[in-house]
């Protein structure tokens, strides 16, 4: 009997730190909050979320279904969407052909 406590104590620690784990994604004092998804994805339903930092890291693929919208530049391998150029153009009024 006193295994099969044991266990079942066991059993509640790992339940209360998988809840205490997954919450504080969801709180913290002060100016900050941090937490962990201890395995398994994490889906956040809200009509608006913001994320006020000076630095996002994001670690992995991003997927998009809607409109990306950027006030700043967007950079990708290393090529400013902003001011990249295209050779061998004639200029004027002539516009490159679209995306190949």
């Amino acid at each position: 009997m006193g295994r099969l406590l044991a266990k079942i104590e066991g059993w509640k620690a790992k339940a209360s730190e998988l809840w205490n784990s997954f919450t504080s994604l969801f709180k913290g004092g002060g100016d900050k909050a941090v937490g962990n998804a201890v395995g398994g994805a994490v889906t956040v339903s809200a009509s608006s979320v913001t994320i006020n930092a000076p630095s996002i890291t994001l670690n992995g693929d991003v997927s998009v279904t809607g409109t990306v919208v950027a006030v700043g530049d967007v950079v990708g391998a290393g090529v400013s969407l902003s001011t990249h150029t295209h050779g061998g153009v004639e200029s004027g009024g002539k516009r490159t052909s679209g995306p190949a």
